[in-house]
């Protein structure tokens, strides 16, 4: 018998397909082990109120309610008009971060003078979403903004 030289291409191939093999595997095991957050826990209840919503958002554009993010200072500012009464102003401010919501947050609105700020030096860096909801004389009221810090 003559001697043969064995090729070890049929071997490449093999471990190959093992190594993709490994690598898919090892793919879905890093995806079970990632927390998977819904972007809110209300979804369902918040999407069947989006008509009140919009209604909310166009009676805030009408008047001049302010919501702004200050990077030198690191402040939120939220001013509403003169014609408002600040005593009667009632809500929130609600700090929402897309990413995480175990980030989310919420403050009452309390104005001095028609104005609030909010500082933000400890909140962790990334995209936040900045949502003013109030009610003024039975009329709710509804201001958004997105900051990077």
């Amino acid at each position: 018998m003559k001697n043969q030289k064995k090729s070890i291409i049929p071997n490449l191939i093999i471990g190959t397909f093992v190594l993709f093999a490994l690598f898919i595997g090892y793919m879905v095991y890093q995806a079970f082990q990632s927390d998977v957050n819904l972007v809110q826990d209300d979804y369902y209840q918040n999407s069947t109120m989006h008509d009140v919503h919009v209604a909310d958002i166009k009676r805030s554009n009408a008047v001049d309610i302010k919501l702004f993010f200050d990077r030198k200072k690191s402040l939120v500012h939220f001013e509403i008009p003169s014609e408002f009464d600040a005593e009667k102003v009632k809500g929130e401010v609600h700090f929402y971060r897309p990413s995480d919501n175990k980030l989310d947050f919420k403050i009452p609105i309390a104005l001095l003078n028609g104005k609030q700020m909010l500082n933000t030096e400890k909140i962790a860096t990334g995209k936040w979403n900045v949502k003013a909801s109030f009610s003024f004389e039975g009329k709710n009221y509804f201001k958004e903004s997105s900051f990077s810090k």
